[in-house]
């Protein structure tokens, strides 16, 4: 039973259970699926995801409630709606990268299907001065979740990672 709650949506501020999304053309730039972006329940611990391994961190739940955000929900939306940046992550996952007000508000997320539906799941959510990573694009937004169309741009130097030669 704790495994399908854990697995269950939570719904978004904005209505229904995307959060947000990574359009076609920004998965087309990073080679990567495209599709929504949803907060699951999840569970604490070290190796938890979702809404219940952040709220489960006191320390972490006073850190977003110092910059403004009442719960872990209210955060994600905000990165999801709003993200400028895409680093690498570990283990096939990607970091969306909110710049604000002197930090550098981010997301995890990783690939995930529900009933054959493909969708981005977050794992957790951290802030921070300066979110140091590889960066795969930089998204610029016409409005709401929607990045442009062709907007979304690898860095000038970034290139596909090569074997090295031995």
């Amino acid at each position: 039973m704790a495994d399908l709650i854990a697995l269950q949506f939570l719904p978004a501020p904005g209505g229904g259970i995307d959060f947000g999304q990574i359009d076609e053309p920004t998965g087309q730039t990073i080679d990567r699926n495209h599709g929504p972006i949803r907060l699951q329940h999840g569970y604490g611990g070290e190796k938890g995801f979702g809404n219940r391994h952040v709220e489960t961190h006191s320390q972490r739940v006073r850190q977003l409630n110092g910059l403004g955000y009442r719960t872990f929900s209210a955060f994600v939306f905000e990165i999801a709606q709003n993200y400028e940046i895409i680093q690498v992550g570990e283990a096939d996952r990607l970091v969306l990268v909110y710049p604000k007000a002197g930090y550098d508000l981010r997301i995890v997320v990783a690939e995930s299907d529900h009933e054959g539906e493909f969708f981005w799941t977050v794992i957790t959510g951290i802030p921070s001065r300066v979110a140091r990573g590889e960066e795969l694009a930089r998204v610029t937004r016409t409005g709401g979740s929607e990045p442009s169309p062709s907007d979304a741009v690898r860095p000038r130097f970034a290139t596909l990672s090569l074997p090295k030669k031995r």
